[in-house]
C-alpha cells in the first residue's frame, strides 16, 4: 500500500493560539474538502483548551478557558449546517457538560456549561450517534459515579434548538444504567458510543486496565420522558484487552462492514491506544480489533509497541488512519501517518513530517500537520490518498438507470472488476447502518458499472477494493 498526500489548505504565521501545547486528544473538523475550514479543539498543556477556526490563511480563536474541556474528548455531532461538539466543563461545584457549537453557514460559535437538564448529575458529554432510520440522535453522558451511563434520546426536530442556541429540548426519553456484575472499580469514562440493530455499544473500561465492550439492547432500557430515581443494571460485558496502564480507554470505536461475495455483514473495529509512558504520553501501544456483533467476542488483528500512537484515529471504508510519532520530542516532533488495512490485514505508515508541532486526522481522510513555533504557528492540511481506495465519480441517475465510474483514489485511472453495491437508505443522510444491500454488479474494463431502479427513496453506492 502507497500513502500519499495532496496538499489543500495552508495558514502561516498564526498567533491565535499563543503558546499551543498539543495534548493526545487534539482534533480536528475538515469541514470542506474543497476550502477546509478546520475547527479544532488544542489541548494547551493538557488542561486549558483551545477551540479555533482555521480559515485559509487566517485563524480565530472561538473559546479558551480553565473552565470547560477539563478530561475531554469530544466528538462532533453534525446537524444541518452546524457542528455540536461536548465534554467535560468545570464549574465551582465540579465538573458538568460542556457543550459547544459552530454554526458553519453564518460562520458563528456559542459555548455553554451546566445547561440543562441536571438531574442526574451529568458531568460529561461523552459521545452522540444519530439514528436516521428513526430519526433520533442518542447523547451519551457520564453520570457523577463514573460506573453510570445517561443516555438520552432527542429527536431530529427537538434537537435544532441544542446546535442553535444551545438549549436543552423539553421533549426527550431517558435512560439511567450501568453494568450489572461490573467490576469493583468500573467506569464508561472516555467511551464511545456506536448504535446498531437496535443495540448500544460502550468503550468501557476498569481499574486493572482492561477494556470492555458494554453491550445494551434497547428494547432492554427503560426509557422515561422525567430522569429515573435509581439506576439500572442491564447489558453485559465483554473483554477485549487485558493490562493495559491507562485510566481510560483512549481510542475509538468505529462500525464497519466486512463484504463477502454478495453480503455485507457488520462489526466493529476498535482502535486502542494503551501503555502511555509516564514522563511523555505520546507514546504508547496502538492495537486495533474486531469485535464480532453476533456473538460479541473480539479479535486482535493488530498491534505494536513501537507505533507511537497518539491523538485520534478515522475509518476511511476499513482503513484505521492514525497520527503517530516517529521520533523527537514536544515541539519537535517526527510525526507520520499510519494506516491498518482491515481487508488486506497490513499495517503501513507514510513519509514522515519533521520537527513540527503536532499530527493528527481529520473526518473524510485529511493530515493537519502543527509546525512552526508556538508563537506562530502554520497550519497545512493534506488529503490523505490511499492506493487501495476506490472512488466513485460520475454519478448520474437518468430513466431508472444508476450509472457511475469507480477509479483509483490517487492514480485517477479506471478500476475494472470491482464490486459495487447498491444499498436502499431510510432517509436522507442515512450511513446505511440501517439499510440494506438490494444489489451489487462489478465493473466493466473502464471501471462503469450501473444499477435499475424502479422505486423511489434514498440509495448508496458502495465500491470494495
Amino acid at each position: 500500500m502507497t500513502i500519499n498526500f495532496k496538499q489543500v489548505a495552508q495558514a502561516s504565521g498564526i498567533t491565535a493560539f499563543s503558546n499551543y501545547t498539543p495534548a493526545p486528544t487534539s482534533r480536528s473538523y475538515v469541514l470542506s474538502p474543497t476550502t477546509p475550514v478546520l475547527v479544532f479543539d488544542l489541548g494547551q498543556g493538557g488542561s486549558f483548551p483551545y477551540v479555533g477556526l482555521v480559515n485559509g490563511s487566517s485563524a480565530q480563536l472561538l473559546y479558551s478557558s480553565t473552565a470547560g474541556l477539563d478530561n475531554s474528548n469530544p466528538s462532533p455531532l453534525w446537524f444541518l449546517n452546524a457542528i455540536l461538539v461536548g465534554g467535560a466543563g468545570s464549574t465551582s461545584s465540579g465538573l458538568a457538560p460542556w457543550y459547544g457549537a459552530y454554526n458553519i453557514s453564518s460562520n458563528s460559535f456559542n459555548y455553554a456549561i451546566n445547561i440543562q437538564p441536571l438531574s442526574g448529575s451529568p458531568q460529561s458529554l461523552q459521545d452522540v450517534t444519530l439514528d436516521f432510520q428513526n430519526q433520533v440522535a442518542y447523547l451519551f453522558y457520564r453520570s457523577s459515579n463514573v460506573s453510570n451511563a445517561i443516555i438520552y434520546a432527542i429527536s431530529f426536530s427537538n434537537l435544532a434548538g441544542l446546535v442553535s442556541n444551545l438549549q436543552f429540548p423539553s421533549s426527550y426519553s431517558v435512560a439511567y444504567f450501568t453494568a450489572p456484575n461490573a467490576p469493583s472499580v468500573f467506569s464508561v469514562e472516555g467511551g464511545v458510543l456506536v448504535y446498531y440493530n437496535q443495540t448500544f455499544y460502550i468503550n468501557t473500561y476498569d481499574g486493572s486496565g482492561n477494556y470492555y465492550v458494554f453491550v445494551v439492547q434497547y428494547s432492554s432500557l427503560t426509557w422515561s420522558s422525567t430522569f429515573p430515581s435509581s439506576v439500572q443494571a442491564v447489558g453485559s460485558l465483554y473483554q477485549y484487552m487485558t493490562g493495559g496502564t491507562t485510566d481510560v480507554p483512549n481510542g475509538e470505536m468505529f462500525l464497519n462492514y466486512i463484504v463477502s461475495g454478495s453480503t455485507i455483514t457488520a462489526e466493529l473495529l476498535i482502535y486502542a491506544v494503551t501503555n502511555y509512558n509516564s514522563s511523555n504520553y505520546y507514546y504508547g501501544t496502538v492495537a486495533i480489533y474486531s469485535f464480532n456483533l453476533s456473538n460479541n467476542t473480539a479479535t486482535q488483528l493488530y498491534s505494536s509497541t513501537s507505533a507511537n500512537a497518539k491523538g485520534t484515529a478515522v475509518n476511511m471504508g476499513g482503513i484505521i488512519v492514525f497520527a503517530q510519532i516517529v521520533s523527537g520530542s514536544s515541539g519537535a516532533w517526527n510525526t507520520a501517518v499510519g494506516v491498518f488495512d482491515r481487508n488486506l490485514n497490513i499495517y503501513e505508515i507514510s513519509q514522515t513530517f519533521n520537527s513540527v508541532q503536532d499530527t493528527f486526522v481529520s473526518q473524510g481522510g485529511y493530515a493537519v500537520v502543527v509546525s512552526g513555533s508556538t508563537s506562530s504557528l502554520t497550519f497545512t492540511v493534506y488529503q490523505i490518498l490511499l492506493d487501495t481506495t476506490p472512488t466513485i465519480q460520475n454519478l448520474s441517475y437518468n430513466g431508472g438507470t444508476l450509472t457511475g465510474t469507480v477509479v483509483d483514489q490517487t492514480s485517477g485511472n479506471p478500476l475494472a472488476n470491482i464490486t459495487v453495491f447498491l444499498i436502499q437508505l431510510a432517509s436522507e443522510g442515512d450511513d446505511w447502518a440501517g439499510g440494506a444491500v438490494i444489489a451489487s454488479t462489478t465493473t466493466n474494463t473502464s471501471g462503469g458499472f450501473s444499477f435499475s431502479i424502479s422505486q423511489t427513496g434514498y440509495y448508496a453506492v458502495y465500491a470494495v477494493p
